[in-house]
């Protein structure tokens, strides 16, 4: 047993030096071994003057690629770019087939196999510019209890351009959506244009939206509405008419008049007081209420005089 213990534990040092020269060994095999292996390569397009792609061309590519493992690793961590010169086109669609034109910044001793996609249709027509009405495009709420009066668009208009067959079709250019939601002041705020695939914009336009907002509550003072007595018939209240203050849409205030509305004091079925003041505000006991048909998003915030006298004969 001790003879096997000295067997396995002599020389360490040499067996750990033998186990580092094996993994090396075995790490340069797997280094120097050939491999296929797939790349993404950047696309440039050099196009002919004055034509521009109905549809963008694809802007990336898949290569397929051979080497050494180390090769093929330091290639990926590297800028690959295939530059498509189609210069010699015309207008109209045809084919372009990708494994025709070089790789810039593949190793020498990375060989190149193939390419996905391999080819690719081009359909190329005359560049056109266009000045087009901009229109806008909000989403969401204001903050409770104001409204988008306006939404104006810094400039109006705007110089696009593209292929003819698209800017032929169209009228006027949407904003990417204005979000408003929670919005309770008037404000301005950058914006960015939906543009169809393959138009464009000046790149130094700036865009803004004044999005302009106003309160939806107001306030109105109705006179002359009249006073009646909830209780005892034989009281008889002073004033017989007052003014009630609303607060609430404007819409709503707009179709409010005298008719629209009536103030009643509220007494006790057993009332026995020679006089009673009331107020508008208290819930129970001798209390002013307002009805009106203005709805339940209208509110009575005040009466003038502020408080009625109801007296018996």
């Amino acid at each position: 047993m001790r003879e096997l213990f000295r067997a396995v534990f002599a020389n360490p040092w040499l067996k750990l030096l033998s186990v580092l020269l094996a993994a090396a060994v075995w790490l340069y095999v797997q280094s120097a071994e050939i491999e296929e292996s797939r790349i993404s390569a950047q696309l440039v397009w050099s196009l002919p003057n004055q034509l521009v792609p109905v549809t963008p061309p694809p802007t990336t590519v898949t290569l397929v690629v051979k080497g050494t493992r180390a090769e093929t690793r330091a290639a990926r961590s590297g800028t690959i770019r295939m530059v498509v010169d189609v210069s010699d086109r015309v207008r109209g669609s045809s084919q372009v087939d990708l494994a025709m034109f070089p790789v810039e910044g593949l190793p020498k001793t990375v060989e190149r196999a193939g390419v996905a996609p391999a080819m690719v249709e081009l359909v190329l027509d005359d560049l056109v510019r266009r000045k087009l009405k901009l229109r806008s495009v909000v989403v969401g709420e204001p903050a409770t209890g104001f409204a988008v009066t306006t939404v104006e668009l810094e400039p109006a208009r705007v110089e696009v351009s593209g292929p003819r067959v698209v800017i032929d079709g169209l009228t006027e250019v949407s904003t990417r959506p204005i979000d408003i939601n929670g919005l309770a002041v008037t404000t301005m705020r950058p914006i960015e244009l939906d543009l169809p695939p393959g138009v464009s914009q000046p790149e130094d336009l700036a865009l803004a939206a004044r999005i302009e907002l106003t309160s939806r509550i107001e306030r109105r003072e109705i006179a002359e509405v009249p006073v009646f007595v909830r209780g005892p018939s034989s009281y008889g209240a002073t004033p017989q008419r007052v003014s009630v203050s609303f607060e609430g849409p404007a819409p709503a205030l707009a179709a409010m008049d005298a008719a629209a509305a009536a103030v009643f004091v509220v007494l006790p079925p057993d009332a026995d007081k020679q006089r009673y003041e009331a107020w508008l505000g208290p819930r129970d006991g001798v209390r002013v209420e307002v009805l009106h048909r203005a709805g339940e998003g209208v509110k009575v915030t005040a009466i003038a005089p502020p408080s009625i006298v109801l007296e018996a004969p």
